[in-house]
């Protein structure tokens, strides 16, 4: 079951214009990353950088008087970030142009991640299987390439009123929640409330629960 396992993260960008589909963009300089390629090559398309970093560092250095737009093809591949790819001014395009990040081929395009590998999968109980994780915090989990569902709570409250903590720093420092949680939770720490909006999905962390 769970044996190719990553976590996907998000890959921050800033004010250029950035594909991974594809354009008619006119064309200036063209750079090539492949993930077969290396960082010490040139860029070009015979001879292709490995990381997109590599790419921005080169943009960075031919970007100050352009005559045309700037284009860096991603090849089909698996791109494993180990931190967030931060796009920012040094990036952008001068004289009128742009700097255009895209996929090379609409037909396989790249895959950019940012995800971990999780292994030493158990079966815990009734269809559910643990691991240890070593990062910070989870958003998606992806099983053999499709996403899948984390472990949840059964449990499901109705938030009736706030709370305040007469001592706190906030106006509101909590919800009353009902029914009251009739499970003990060991690390109520390592819980959150998902709220299920009309309009977006909320998730809050717990510190506590306070039986009142």
């Amino acid at each position: 079951m769970p044996f190719q396992q990553k976590i996907s993260t998000i890959v921050l960008l800033a004010s250029m214009i950035i594909y991974f589909g594809y354009s008619f963009a006119a064309k200036g300089q063209e750079l090539f990353v492949s993930s077969t390629g290396s960082d010490t090559n040139s860029g070009t398309e015979a001879s292709p950088f490995k990381t997109i970093g590599r790419a921005k560092q080169e943009v960075a250095a031919i970007n100050d008087n352009m005559s045309g737009d700037i284009i860096v093809n991603i090849l089909p591949g698996y791109y494993k970030l180990d931190e967030t790819e931060v796009f920012g001014v040094a990036h952008n395009g001068t004289n009128g142009y742009d700097v255009i990040f895209r996929g090379s081929d609409p037909q396989s395009p790249p895959v950019i991640s940012g995800g971990i590998e999780i292994t030493g999968w158990t079966l815990w109980a009734n269809g559910i299987w643990k691991a240890s994780v070593t990062a910070d915090e989870i958003r998606n989990l992806y099983i053999n390439g499709f996403p899948a569902v984390r472990a949840r709570s059964e449990f499901t409250y109705q938030s009736v009123a706030s709370y305040s903590d007469m001592d706190g720093t906030y106006e509101i420092d909590g919800f009353v929640v009902f029914p009251f949680p009739d499970t003990n939770f060991a690390h109520p720490e390592e819980l959150e409330l998902v709220w299920e909006l009309a309009w977006c999905n909320q998730r809050t962390p717990v510190e506590d629960i306070i039986q009142s």
